[in-house]
């Protein structure tokens, strides 16, 4: 499991409340409960890493969520 928030500079760690993301049944990165506070959609980017594996690389905390 990746060991910081996949948002930005944040290095907020994996705790009962963070939104972990799993592919496959690996971990694929989370977004810790600071981060979550008050968000009402996000967007999830990932990638493949050397092992192929999917990682997030990137979240953008979206205001209008599309329906």
């Amino acid at each position: 499991m990746p060991e910081k928030c996949a948002v930005g500079d944040c290095n907020g760690g994996c705790g009962p409340d963070a939104l972990e993301f799993t592919i496959g049944g690996e971990s694929a990165g989370f977004v810790c409960e600071k981060c979550l506070a008050g968000a009402p959609a996000l967007r999830v980017m990932f990638s493949r890493d050397k092992s192929k594996n999917l990682r997030a690389i990137e979240v953008v905390f979206v205001e209008k969520p599309n329906r």
